[in-house]
């Protein structure tokens, strides 16, 4: 098989896959045999069904399989000996020529690449930044003793939908037939479109309307929760359903005594005010360090983002997602992607500054991650950790599932590029109180958000 490779621009190439018929023609026949083993035919015996009608019944779909597997090895062999960072998946170039596998003959595949473009991070004590020490402050304390009694207190059946309440319903994508419906809850309290809210309260079980759900959730991961999709797919699925209120209740903050110490934190564990303060301000000074370093991320990554302004194959990329995506229209593509070439960039800095300072994750990092959280996960429940063959049974548990090794490389590459921040860049601390850091949060974004890496 002969490749040819055009170079469109610096961003785009069409790669041309000469396919001869001694590429197949052996392999297709090979197949065929095997069918003539296996095949029954009225009015011929086992093994003896003549090839010409094999071939004139199995032959377009076994040369039509066996050629795209060719194209797929041979596309992936190229790209990989020629170092070509291709964005997406190469997409089969479109032609007004049908294409036939009815015959043995020769082939001419074009496959259209988008290329990621070529640039370089310099992570220098050149570049200035801010970092924000928060503090636990007593405003701070109030809040998360007052969502604690809410959190493990008891819920109160309700007639009317209130400011405080969970509420039951059911939803159906506006338009769809009822085979469509799921459960889900809302917690009015954390309503973040008053819009929304003034549509539901006061009313009752067994009440019918109209709600833009993603307009009340207060971020993406809020809102597939409530709909139950993956966060990767809100972009996809309908914002407004019609929804019945099933089950309205009136959440009742718990009293603060040892009741509420032993369910927080398990019986006898907590036994004083004084060890519940130290142990819940322990844990926000945990999250407040944790909410610092993704800020500091993010004004790190939103600086090189804005310095490099990278370009990207556009053309392709929508084209690719359209591709990839069939539900999508392509005005939903178009509204959306805005958004996703921002995290495709993301995506490409972060990889880059991996790759330059040397930041992989090796096998042997992971396999201790992941033995990390299965010891963390007995001792949360005052339960002794496994012997060293079922833990290293859980491991490869918890490896096998993708998505949780993937959730497990981002947390160790996360913790190595903050290193790597701390390390060369120059950072002047600021103290601050969390309320100051909300007001920061604010004046930059409309919410706290961390973009997502997306998978290719």
């Amino acid at each position: 098989m002969e490749i040819v490779k055009e170079q469109v621009d610096s961003l785009n190439a069409v790669l041309t896959l000469k396919v001869k018929q001694q590429d197949y023609k052996d392999k297709v026949k090979d197949i065929l045999k095997t069918y003539k083993k296996k095949v029954h035919i009225p009015g011929f015996r086992a093994g003896m069904v003549p090839m010409g009608m094999l071939n004139k019944m199995y032959g377009e779909s076994v040369r039509a399989d066996e050629i795209n597997k060719l194209l797929n090895d041979a596309l992936h062999k190229y790209i990989s000996e020629n170092k070509i960072e291709i964005l997406g998946n190469p997409i089969p170039k479109e032609s007004e020529k049908e294409v036939s596998f009815k015959n043995d003959i020769d082939f001419d595949f074009d496959f259209e690449l988008g290329i990621s473009p070529e640039f370089s991070v310099d992570i220098s004590s050149k570049q200035k930044f801010t970092k924000y020490i928060v503090s636990v402050d007593q405003k701070l304390k109030d809040k998360n003793l007052d969502d604690l009694k809410k959190r493990f207190g008891d819920l109160k059946v309700s007639d009317t939908v209130g400011e405080k309440d969970m509420v039951s319903i059911k939803i159906i994508p506006l338009g769809k037939e009822e085979q469509s419906a799921k459960t889900t809850s809302i917690f009015t309290e954390y309503v973040e479109s008053k819009k929304e809210l003034n549509k539901i309260l006061g009313k009752k079980v067994g009440d019918t309307l109209e709600l833009n759900l993603k307009k009340m959730a207060k971020n993406d991961q809020d809102f597939a929760s409530m709909v139950g999709v993956l966060k990767e797919k809100v972009s996809s699925v309908e914002q407004v359903y019609t929804t019945e209120i099933l089950e309205i209740k009136t959440i009742i903050p718990a009293e603060e005594n040892q009741a509420f110490y032993d369910k927080i934190f398990g019986p006898g564990k907590i036994n004083s005010k004084q060890e519940f303060n130290e142990k819940t301000n322990q844990e926000l000074e945990n999250l407040m360090h944790s909410f610092s370093n993704r800020k500091l991320k993010k004004d790190v990554m939103d600086f090189y983002l804005k310095k490099l302004k990278l370009p990207l194959p556009d053309d392709f990329l929508k084209k690719w997602l359209q591709k990839t995506n069939t539900n999508l229209s392509a005005s939903q593509i178009s509204e959306d992607y805005d958004k996703f070439s921002k995290d495709m960039r993301w995506m490409l800095v972060e990889n880059k500054i991996v790759k330059e300072n040397n930041l992989e994750i090796t096998p042997e990092e992971l396999k201790n991650k992941a033995s990390d959280q299965v010891s963390n996960y007995f001792a949360n429940y005052g339960l002794p950790v496994p012997e060293k063959e079922q833990l290293e049974a859980y491991v490869q548990q918890i490896l096998s599932n993708q998505e949780e090794q993937n959730k497990l490389r981002g947390e160790l590459i996360d913790k190595k590029l903050l290193n790597l921040f701390n390390e060369k860049l120059t950072l002047k601390e600021k103290n601050v109180s969390y309320s100051e850091f909300e007001d920061i949060l604010q004046e930059k974004t409309s919410r706290f958000n961390i973009f997502k890496k997306f998978k290719f």
